[in-house]
């Protein structure tokens, strides 16, 4: 009996449909937020964490509330695959006034994380719901740093296997909640 590795493409469906919703809901909230505020510009983000990995983003604010999207990714060296990570949030801003934005300078965040580890022997895909909060804090009207801290709890997890199990793989350990934090640059558009 011979083994055949059952097809898999660079990104599941849930991955292909959170990014084209995301890519969708991005351009329209961009869109609608230029229209309805001149003054508020979409930032970009770049910085780690998890689940996010090494990310960069887009994200669009509305007075007290951004919507952003993510993709992150991390390689640990030449030979390994890479971990994969693509998010999509919501934030709502509350308390104290930030120095250099309207915006207020603390946030609750709720993420959907789409997670993907891949070696030679199976692929693990995790659907992660990250509640955080956190604190933004801004240097000037352009240039800041986003600090949160929370939990990951997991709501799916698929593996597909590439060889038949060894007689000797005795598994490994999962863990269902993880601590969720980050650190972010930001930079906002004109």
């Amino acid at each position: 009996m011979t083994f055949k590795p059952i097809p898999f493409h660079s990104f599941s469906q849930l991955q292909k449909k959170i990014s084209v919703f995301g890519c969708i809901f991005s351009l329209i909230l961009l869109l609608q937020t230029q229209k309805a505020h001149a003054q508020v510009r979409p930032s970009l983000s770049i910085g780690f964490g998890l689940p996010e990995l090494v990310c960069i983003g887009v994200n669009f604010p509305f007075e007290q509330v951004q919507f952003g999207v993510s993709y992150g990714m991390l390689r640990w060296s030449a030979e390994d695959f890479p971990m994969t990570s693509l998010s999509g949030d919501i934030r709502y801003y509350f308390a104290e006034k930030s120095q250099f934005t309207e915006r207020n300078a603390w946030y609750c965040r709720l993420a959907l994380s789409v997670f993907r580890t891949e070696n030679n022997k199976y692929i693990n895909e995790y659907t992660y719901l990250s509640p955080k909060i956190g604190r933004e804090i801004n240097f000037s009207k352009r240039f800041g740093v986003e600090l949160d801290l929370g939990a990951a709890f997991e709501v799916q997890h698929n593996q597909i296997r590439k060889t038949p199990p060894s007689l000797f793989e005795f598994g490994f350990l999962e863990f269902p909640v993880l601590p969720a934090a980050s650190a972010c640059l930001i930079y906002r558009l004109k």
